[in-house]
């Protein structure tokens, strides 16, 4: 198994090399909907470069190649359309869905194998999760673990102490968001923050 990341693009010739002498092989390219996307980027760019690599090394692959590609994405909507627009470069699409109520208990009490829920804390903490990703509600449990040893209740998780960590994990992100928000819209209102963004110099910065 051969793991290539958006960054490590530009090197899928040796990655691709390396597959080749160890078939069958599997190469899995994460986040593929990030590669290629702007079309605007200079030629050569990362932005360019890495999708020109996998499209050529594709290519190259001799018809009996036993190579298997496995492509994730977070956002395929964005996957570029030089990748899917020709037959036989992705043959198969899979979408794995954010887990539901069944799922995320089991991951909870997977995740939170030696932690003691008290009634109702594991269903609190799958309703207040609901739409989540796996790796989120991972953090989330391991947030009440780390609550929980420093308040001295050892590895019990009580339904307040669900309504404390998750609530605070929740308005902190809904700062976040709000944070880029406003972020986002400083160069529209500020000139000198907008030339600074772009690689001039403000006195104000």
């Amino acid at each position: 198994t051969v793991l290539v990341t958006p960054d490590g693009g530009r090197c899928l010739g040796e990655q691709l090399q390396l597959a080749r002498s160890f078939q069958p092989s599997l190469v899995v390219l994460e986040n593929v909907d990030r590669i290629g996307h702007d079309r605007q980027a200079p030629k050569g760019s990362t932005e360019t470069g890495g999708l020109q690599s996998l499209l050529s090394e594709m290519e190259r692959l001799e018809a009996d190649a036993d190579i298997l590609f496995l492509f994730t994405a977070n956002h395929p909507r964005n996957i570029d359309p030089a990748l899917i627009s020709r037959p036989g470069r992705i043959d198969v699409a899979i979408e794995i869905a954010c887990p539901d109520a069944s799922c995320l208990a089991r991951l909870v009490t997977l995740y939170g194998a030696s932690l003691i829920f008290d009634p109702g804390a594991l269903p609190e903490i799958v309703a207040r999760t609901e739409g989540a990703s796996a790796a989120y509600l991972k953090e989330m449990v391991y947030r009440l673990a780390l609550a929980a040893l420093t308040t001295e209740m050892g590895n019990r998780i009580t339904r307040r102490s669900v309504a404390v960590v998750l609530g605070e994990a929740i308005d902190s992100q809904a700062r976040l968001d709000r944070g880029v928000v406003e972020l986002a819209d400083v160069p529209a209102r500020r000139p000198d923050l907008r030339m600074a963004a772009s690689g001039g110099r403000s006195a104000d910065l």
